[in-house]
């Protein structure tokens, strides 16, 4: 099974519902997959519960950082839409994805960007200074 995870809350609903319909059909497409989020009853909204997929109720923090560091995720979703909160937040989606082993897919919001180009000026991956 290649397991999914989107750890955004129902607050994020708005962002989930742009990439829903793709991963609704990947989902279709192949039976392997397994889809979870913390969007709870919203989440049912934009692609209802079943075999292979599962939406689990908001958590505070320190159940969510209990639950977190007991699971294992192949690929980790941060589909923000940039905007002025979402471009306001922090890289933790990073470091949480790196605790659960998932690849994270990205949005272009600010804190994911930044955090890239970083690397690869501190990697020396390119050599000319990032494009604005």
């Amino acid at each position: 099974m290649i397991q999914l995870v989107f750890l955004g809350t129902s607050t994020h609903g708005t962002d989930f519902k742009k990439v829903a319909p793709g991963i609704a059909k990947a989902l279709s497409a192949n039976s392997r997959l397994h889809l979870t989020t913390l969007l709870g009853k919203r989440g049912d909204e934009l692609i209802p519960s079943g075999p292979q997929v599962t939406h689990k109720r908001d958590m505070f923090f320190p159940r969510f950082q209990s639950w977190l560091s007991a699971q294992r995720f192949h690929i980790g979703l941060a589909p923000y839409e940039p905007n002025p909160v979402n471009d306001a937040r922090s890289n933790l989606k990073f470091h949480q994805h790196a605790l659960i082993g998932a690849a994270g897919l990205y949005s272009k919001t600010k804190p994911f960007l930044e955090c890239l180009r970083k690397l690869i000026v501190d990697k020396h991956v390119i050599k000319s200074p990032p494009v604005n």
